[in-house]
């Protein structure tokens, strides 16, 4: 990974170096579709990076009597079904904790607290938001990573959507991850809008503050199933919660074909680092560091292939 960590480096050094006087510290996005290369990136620029915090954005899913709330009040909806969903996470709470990080870089509070959440399982479909009292401190940050699978996915155009859900249906489409089939079946049309209108206030609320974003994409999908539940994995846990997590992984791929290729073309979070990895071992990347318009092409920066 030394190398994918490199590229990363690269980017983020030059922001960190224009952020040194400021009172805040540099926010990345981390897209991270597999929740393997992300974290395994973070814990290698912390050995040289000062002062750097990692953040999963499922730590900030909503309580649970609130999930249950939305769940019932959308109980057709098998997108949402689950926390680390579009539209199942406290986003003021993470506005807060970005707001207490800015103070932290002040040294206005000596420490903060960052909630944590325990996963769901097919026992716990739920989980819940943890006591305070096993809350992560914090007591510096001058970079923060904020890690999620759809973490920089657009809010698209209600029209687009439709034609992708028609064109895939009828099998015109396939995944942007290669040679991986996509089943949008699994839910309705009116289904995706709605995530599409809770991605909306991520958009809106949450991407405002991120100075940079990172993605780390399989070019294959079938790479994160075997990631995620490798053989290790799936001998640790019992088939039910395999089942769970496949199905999980199922609907995330459906969410991931209809917002990757607008994430490729219009990133709305920039500078937008792109590093699309054929196995764990060897990536491309490319980054983007001014948005496209009419009259200016989008300046991006081609790497070279590299081998971790």
């Amino acid at each position: 990974m030394q190398k994918a960590t490199r590229s990363v480096n690269n980017l983020i050094q030059p922001l960190l170096n224009a952020r040194l006087k400021e009172s805040r510290p540099l926010i990345v996005g981390l897209h991270d579709p597999s929740n393997v290369l992300g974290p395994q990136i973070v814990r290698d620029l912390s050995r040289t990076l000062d002062n750097a915090v990692y953040l999963d954005l499922d730590e900030f899913c909503m309580p649970k009597a609130n999930l249950q709330r939305l769940y019932a009040s959308l109980p057709d909806n098998q997108l949402i079904q689950s926390p680390g969903f579009i539209g199942t996470h406290d986003i003021d709470m993470c506005l807060m904790t970005l707001r207490a990080l800015d103070d932290l870089k002040q040294g206005t509070l000596p420490r903060i607290a960052v909630p944590r959440f325990s996963r769901p399982t097919h026992k716990d479909p739920y989980g819940n938001r943890l006591n305070i009292a096993s809350w992560t401190s914090i007591e510096s940050a001058d970079i923060v990573f904020v890690r999620s699978w759809f973490m920089g996915y657009p809010a698209i155009d209600p029209t687009d959507i439709e034609e992708w859900y028609t064109d895939t249906l009828q099998g015109v489409r396939r995944s942007p991850f290669r040679a991986t089939p996509i089943d949008p079946s699994a839910a309705s049309l009116e289904s995706y809008c709605m995530v599409n209108s809770f991605l909306s206030e991520y958009v809106s609320l949450l991407y405002p503050r991120f100075d940079a974003l990172v993605s780390t994409e399989p070019i294959a999908y079938s790479s994160i199933y075997a990631w995620l539940l490798g053989a290790k994995w799936t001998a640790s846990h019992p088939s039910d919660q395999w089942q769970y997590a496949f199905k999980r992984l199922n609907t995330q791929m459906a969410l991931h074909s209809l917002y990757l290729p607008h994430l490729r073309k219009r990133p709305p979070i920039l500078p937008h680092l792109r590093l699309s990895f054929t196995t764990q071992q060897s990536f491309y990347a490319q980054q983007l560091v001014r948005e496209p318009s009419h009259d200016v092409p989008a300046e991006r920066h081609e790497l070279q292939s590299a081998v971790m």
